[in-house]
């Protein structure tokens, strides 16, 4: 009787193994579809998404971009964590997730415009 529930709970135990590891790689397959597999180099530059960041008095998320940068990569401490060269007026630790970083496209389309945070003011009659 003892040698038979013996058995028998082996059996459960092996079962539910196989169903959590298949129920384990399906979830998987799942959220792989939408992962990013981004590498950067050191050197490399990259845009840093800041919508989770605490802005100073009188500034808003509205009227900013989403992303800050460029950057410098400085270091690679884990497979998706990098370190990034911020200036000084940040006041954030410098190791970011990768989902959090965005790559710096340098198209030749892109490289000769000029970005500026506001139109410059409208003259009427020669004063400001």
């Amino acid at each position: 009787m003892v040698t038979q529930l013996d058995e028998e709970r082996q059996r459960l135990c092996e079962v539910t193994k196989a169903n959590l590891e298949k129920a384990h790689k399906r979830y998987k397959d799942f959220v792989d579809k939408f992962r990013r597999k981004v590498k950067f180099q050191k050197g490399d530059e990259v845009w840093l998404n800041i919508k989770n960041f605490r802005l100073p008095e009188g500034l808003s998320h509205k009227f900013l971009g989403p992303y800050a940068g460029p950057f410098k990569v400085l270091e690679n401490k884990l497979s998706n964590i990098y370190k990034l060269e911020l200036s000084e007026n940040l006041r954030v630790h410098p190791t970011f997730h990768v989902s959090f970083l965005k790559s710096v496209s340098r198209d030749a389309s892109r490289l000769n415009r000029e970005y500026n945070s506001r139109p410059p003011p409208d003259l009427v009659h020669n004063e400001p």
